[in-house]
């Protein structure tokens, strides 16, 4: 039972990945490319990393996915908002100054 717990969150993990990996394969704005890699930054690696605690416990390995796991849903949302910002400040700096 553990076995296809752990198979079916690596699976569920990989799927979103390569759906997201699909999606900006398709996509030519950059602010539409941030937006379908955050999924697989942050549900990709989640479901993985819980793969890996499902089979192993909380081992040494299982410890370093649930820390992989918290620093990466910690700071995806936050570098994917500082990637955005800078994109629509160069966005404003390349259409010059508002006329009046």
């Amino acid at each position: 039972m553990r076995d296809v717990l752990s198979l079916t969150l690596m699976a569920a993990g990989l799927a979103v990945v390569v759906a997201s990996c699909v999606a900006l394969a398709l996509v030519d704005d950059a602010m539409d490319r941030l937006h379908v890699v955050t999924p697989a930054s942050t549900l990709g690696v989640t479901g993985v990393c819980a793969s890996v605690v499902v089979r192993n416990g909380l081992d040494p390995s299982g410890s370093a996915a649930v820390l992989l796991a918290a620093v990466v849903v910690g700071s995806s949302p936050l570098i994917s908002h500082a990637c955005a910002r800078s994109i629509e400040v160069r966005r404003q700096s390349e259409e010059g100054p508002p006329s009046k």
